[in-house]
């Protein structure tokens, strides 16, 4: 467990953003983001935060473990308890609740039912009021301190040794399924705590679909072999795709790896602080429209990554610009139906001048 003085931080960090986002106090249900800020893997918890106090309430079964070792106040789960947080001095002035707005529809509604009673309780003339957040945590989460990089840099190494090791399993005749379970196995005995996501290796055809569900193809020679795997170590998630050929490719699809290789230099090289998500997505059409092949990019180019396989920064909805210590993916690909596709994906970690990739 990582030292107090890193979640205390983190806490700190959130208090100076309630006044920004709006809001009196922070209501977190997220156990990710709960492990964030507390060092605590829980299955289920709430942690609430203002500006002069943090509580973690939990039930039974995480209680003697979070006494001993959160770096907050904790509670049991309980109405009254919650009720006798709420009706103390340091709550006293907390009118405006912030949540994450996709927690759960019940559990806000539940939350909002102890408020009204607290109210009627002290006989509050000012109603209490619940303001949805999007993300809130995961932007504080999007820039990673030294610890983190140092974590997500040793999940990363994990993953390319077990990369390595399923690339030299390959033979004609084995079957999809035989590789990516023994890229698991290989990736669990080092270490590995679990997978980021069910491991992808698709032969031939197969790679044209971006989630190809794993199966029983066997190898031929002349197949191309796409590969998206990724890693957990230490609750930091990794996430590469390679794509090759088996012996000699088909000259369409030696075009297309071109094309996308092309493409994802192209992002990379403006993976430096100040420069907009969309910048690095233009840069890679560009290259892909030249080749008239952009109508075949069927996904976004990249994510954030760490606690989650995707976080923030999202490449979809977000043109934020870069900032030093976000670690993000770069994983363009072209997908031919009935024939095959190219996708390849690098981590980057961006520095203060630049970037460095994590897979070179």
């Amino acid at each position: 467990m990582k030292s107090k003085t890193i979640f205390v931080r983190r806490q700190k960090t959130l208090k100076t953003q309630l006044s920004q986002w709006g809001v009196d106090c922070y209501l977190c249900d997220n156990p990710t983001d709960i492990f964030y800020l507390t060092g605590m893997q829980l299955s289920l918890g709430r942690l609430l935060i203002n500006s002069r106090s943090v509580t973690l309430f939990v039930d039974g079964r995480y209680y003697e473990t979070a006494k001993t070792k959160a770096c907050c106040n904790v509670k049991k789960m309980a109405e009254k308890e919650v009720l006798n947080l709420l009706s103390s001095s340091a709550w006293k002035d907390v009118r405006v609740v912030g949540f994450d707005t996709s927690t759960s529809y019940i559990r806000v509604e539940k939350f909002k039912k102890q408020l009204q009673t607290l109210r009627k309780t002290r006989r509050l003339k000012t109603p209490y009021r619940m303001k949805g957040l999007v993300r809130p945590i995961q932007h504080l989460r999007a820039i990673k301190d030294a610890s983190e990089l140092s974590l997500i840099e040793k999940s990363a190494q994990l993953l390319w040794k077990g990369f390595l090791h399923a690339k030299k399993q390959l033979k004609v005749g084995v079957e999809e399924r035989e590789i990516a379970l023994e890229f698991e196995f290989y990736c669990r005995k080092l270490g590995a705590e679990g997978m980021s996501f069910t491991p992808i290796v698709a032969f031939g055809a197969g790679s044209a679909l971006p989630h190809y569900p794993t199966g029983k193809r066997k190898l031929k020679k002349g197949d191309i072999v796409l590969m998206d795997l990724g890693v957990r170590l230490n609750g930091y998630a990794s996430d590469m795709t390679r794509t090759f050929f088996f012996g000699e490719g088909k000259k369409e699809l030696t075009q297309l790896f071109h094309v996308v290789k092309e493409a994802k230099q192209a992002a990379l090289d403006l993976c430096r602080p100040g420069v907009p998500l969309s910048k690095l997505d233009e840069a890679a059409r560009k290259v892909m429209r030249k080749a008239r092949l952009e109508k075949h990019f069927l996904h976004s180019l990249g994510h954030g990554i760490g606690l989650d396989v995707h976080e923030s920064p999202n490449f979809r909805t977000d043109d934020t610009e870069l900032t030093a210590g976000m670690v993000i993916t770069i994983e363009p690909g072209l997908y031919l139906p009935g024939k095959g596709g190219v996708r390849l994906e690098d981590m980057v970690v961006i520095t203060k001048t630049g970037h460095r990739n994590l897979f070179r």
